[in-house]
């Protein structure tokens, strides 16, 4: 009896894992699994929409007209695509490619309200998220009047995520050039963060034929509340000879500190310090030193700004 009672357990508990196995794969492989997913999520998340799919979450799965908003926050492409796989033991969603076409990010009015209600003490996530190939195509960031802030003919990234988000590449190519970065995020507080930011950009000015040229690096670290920032290159304005920039600054939820301002080359050299304060709109620059290699020309100065109004002090 007893072998009996035991065949038939081990019968039963072989029946449901090869139940699982086949709904998983149906889920997983099918587009018709994939519509059934897609219907419960509509269901159940709000502010989700697709207007329509093809394929399978395994094989690829198109999404089209698809929508999300969120407090302060509203999400919308022409298309959405994702091939999905996953390791069990222990448990890793492997996003093989995730990618966008015309993709739209904008704030909503909600946003500050949002933005007043902090942080979590953790973001970490339960499993091990992958995404090796990210790949999106005319991104654009708009403000809560539909106003654009921020356009890039497309942008690449691999990342993994869990208790910290690594960002092995990232690349965001510009109407003015290209930005390239790596770095990673903890996901518990205070969010400790390293970043290594390269810029490439022409910078278009105004009755200038010539574009602006910087060629930079930014390092920062620190946390999402508090950063130090460090800033090395060098910057080739129209008529003039290339220079070196440095810069070193801490930047917070108050303002934005700096303590060294460099720019050095053959036409010019200038030194200072200075403060931005996000709170009162206003920026200040201290012991400003301007001097022209090879001549006695040399200026000093300090200088206050109220950014509202753009008044000189």
């Amino acid at each position: 009896m007893r072998l009996r009672a035991l065949k038939i357990i081990v019968g039963g508990l072989l029946g449901i894992v090869l139940l699982a196995v086949t709904a998983v794969t149906f889920l997983l492989r099918t587009e018709t699994g994939a519509g059934w997913i897609l219907d419960i999520a509509q269901g159940q998340i709000e502010g989700f929409e697709a207007a329509g799919h093809s394929g399978s979450l395994r094989g690829g799965l198109d999404l089209r007209e698809f929508r999300f908003s969120a407090p302060g926050l509203a999400l919308q492409a022409d298309e959405i695509s994702v091939a999905v796989d996953m390791d069990w033991f222990p448990f890793v969603l492997r996003l093989e490619t995730l990618g966008a076409r015309n993709l739209v990010v904008q704030t909503l009015e909600d946003a500050d309200e949002s933005a007043q209600a902090g942080l979590p003490g953790s973001l970490e996530l339960p499993f091990r998220l992958e995404a090796p190939d990210v790949r999106i195509s005319e991104l654009r960031l708009l403000d809560s009047y539909g106003d654009e802030l921020f356009h890039a003919r497309s942008l690449t990234a691999a990342l993994t995520a869990h208790r910290e988000v690594r960002l092995s590449a990232f690349a965001l190519d510009v109407e003015q050039g290209r930005l390239a970065a790596t770095g990673q995020l903890t996901l518990l507080a205070p969010f400790p963060l390293e970043l290594e930011l390269k810029a490439d950009l022409s910078l278009p000015l105004e009755e200038e034929p010539e574009p602006l040229v910087l060629d930079v690096s930014l390092d920062a670290e620190g946390t999402v509340e508090e950063l130090n920032l460090a800033v090395n290159g060098t910057i080739d304005p129209p008529r003039f000879q290339p220079h070196s920039l440095s810069t070193r600054s801490r930047i917070s939820q108050k303002g934005m500190e700096t303590s060294l301002f460099e720019l050095s080359g053959p036409d010019l050299v200038a030194t200072g310090s200075g403060a931005v304060d996000w709170e009162e709109s206003h920026a200040r620059l201290e012991g400003l030193k301007l001097t022209v290699p090879g001549t006695d020309l040399e200026v000093t100065a300090d200088l206050a700004t109220d950014l509202e109004t753009e008044k000189i002090e």
